[in-house]
């Protein structure tokens, strides 16, 4: 579906700045492997691509600054062919963002009219992170083309852990609606009065270390009298509030 929305990630790709440093914009270094990887990518896409990293993670966050050549032509009233050519370099830096190309589902593709504002008209497609049949919250990548099928920008809040993920829930969902109503009413004083349906997926946790995916349910409670309204996140492994 087209959306006339123009996005921030264009926005960034439009002025972004040429950095050329092995660190990135924030001064975080580049591993080993992702220097080699982004010196590879400059040599055969050009010097102005730049990276910043995701301290979380320590991978790639967005890959800017330059223009890559499409592999193929793509035709701006085929979704497919967008989809298509953000796989095909989502393939080649996977080096450098961390995340697996089987684990990115189509989500949307928007055309931006930004010729309409002295600018050019720019593709955006959006790829959702899914694993083992379940969502990563947060888990998007995202896609940026001119209309000739340049890339201009890959931006990624994907996981780059997902290695040996817990599938099966120990703590099941019921337990869990009665974890979110007995935190809510705890911290505002009121009764839980509307109770959404528990969702199982992976929640993006900050762990101190670092952000990692860990199966959780989300549960959002409200009471609209109030009005009041709290997602909570609760480990489906011991029921621990998240």
């Amino acid at each position: 579906m087209r959306n006339s929305s123009i996005s921030i990630l264009a926005l960034a790709a439009l002025c972004a700045p040429a950095w050329g440093q092995s660190r990135d914009q924030a001064g975080t270094p580049l591993n080993q492997a992702q220097e080699a990887a982004l010196q590879e990518w400059r040599a055969e896409h050009g010097a102005s691509w730049n990276v910043r990293i995701d301290r979380a993670t320590g991978h790639l966050e967005m890959l800017f600054g330059g223009n890559a050549a499409p592999v193929f032509t793509p035709d701006t009233s085929e979704e497919a062919d967008w989809f298509a050519l953000a796989r095909h370099w989502l393939d080649s830096t996977e080096e450098l963002h961390g995340v697996s190309t089987p684990e990115l589902v189509d989500e949307r593709f928007t055309y931006l009219p930004i010729g309409m504002a002295y600018g050019t008209d720019k593709i955006t497609v959006r790829l959702n992170q899914v694993v083992n049949g379940l969502p990563v919250e947060g888990g998007v990548v995202n896609a940026l083309f001119d209309t000739k099928g340049r890339l201009l920008s890959l931006h990624s809040t994907a996981s780059p852990f997902t290695d040996d993920l817990t599938v099966a829930p120990s703590f099941g969902g019921r337990a869990a609606v009665r974890g979110a109503i007995g935190a809510f009413e705890a911290e505002h004083g009121i009764p839980a009065v509307d109770v959404g349906v528990p969702m199982l997926l992976y929640a993006q946790v900050d762990r101190g270390a670092g952000r990692e995916p860990l199966l959780a349910y989300q549960v959002v409670v409200k009471n609209l009298d109030v009005p009041a309204g709290k997602k909570y996140t609760i480990s489906a492994a011991d029921g621990a509030i998240l």
